[in-house]
């Protein structure tokens, strides 16, 4: 029986199931949690044993996870690259250029960076920034560097954010529904992986040497994860 909080990814898993473009997120999902099932009830199979003792129930149980020790790795990668892609899909999404020949559009936007260095401090810059909705005032301030116009290198990126989101909402809607559901099943993997550690009595921040003493070579597994992961990119 799925645990509580499976049961809670899957009722988050299921609100996708009709939406196009999410069948990697969920597959991945569903292929983990399906394991994490079957590896259940192998290990209860085994300690409900009555010819095995304590011990010989422990190296039967450290044994099922080392020779499954694969699948923990599939899911961690494949989670992983999953996100790598839908990130590496928005980071493609670039504003318009400036239209450098236009030199009385260049002497405003470079005003306008003036009117911001000029005011008392970065709080009021942030204050101005939240409320701008003018186009020509965020291209001014994204056109050069953050220094000229009096902002730090995170607030300059907070306000190339927020411009994207505007000239990009479908794409911005789309890749934010993937990274949601990409997030399940990077959950399902964190999960399955735990639930193993458990198993052979390892702390979860040890599991990671566990798995890689059975799997030391997961060349194939990388591979498999990006060729899954990489219509996502697109």
């Amino acid at each position: 029986m799925p645990s509580a909080f499976v049961k809670h990814l899957q009722n988050q898993a299921a609100a996708f199931e009709n939406v196009d473009g999410v069948q990697l997120m969920l597959a991945s999902f569903k292929r983990t949690v399906d394991f994490k099932e079957a590896l259940e009830n192998e290990r209860n199979k085994i300690n409900a044993d009555p010819n095995l003792s304590v011990t010989g129930k422990a190296e039967k149980v450290r044994e099922l996870v080392q020779k499954h020790a694969h699948e923990a790795i599939r899911a961690q990668l494949t989670a992983k690259e999953l996100a790598n892609a839908i990130d590496s899909r928005k980071s493609k999404l670039k504003l318009p250029s400036s239209n450098e020949t236009n030199v009385a559009a260049a002497l405003l936007r470079g005003q306008i960076r003036d009117r911001f260095a000029k005011m008392g401090s970065l709080a009021e810059r942030k204050v101005a920034l939240a409320t701008e909705t003018d186009p020509v005032t965020i291209e001014a301030i994204l056109e050069g560097p953050a220094s000229l116009s009096g902002l730090d290198n995170a607030t300059r990126d907070e306000v190339r954010s927020k411009a994207i989101a505007t000239h990009f909402p479908d794409q911005i809607a789309r890749i934010q529904r993937d990274q949601e559901a990409a997030q399940i099943a990077r959950f399902a993997a964190d999960d399955l992986a735990e639930t193993m550690a458990d198993a052979v009595g390892i702390p979860k921040n040890s599991f990671g040497e566990f798995l890689q003493a059975a799997v030391p070579d997961r060349r194939h597994l990388e591979a498999d994860a990006l060729r899954t992961a990489e219509p996502l990119a697109t």
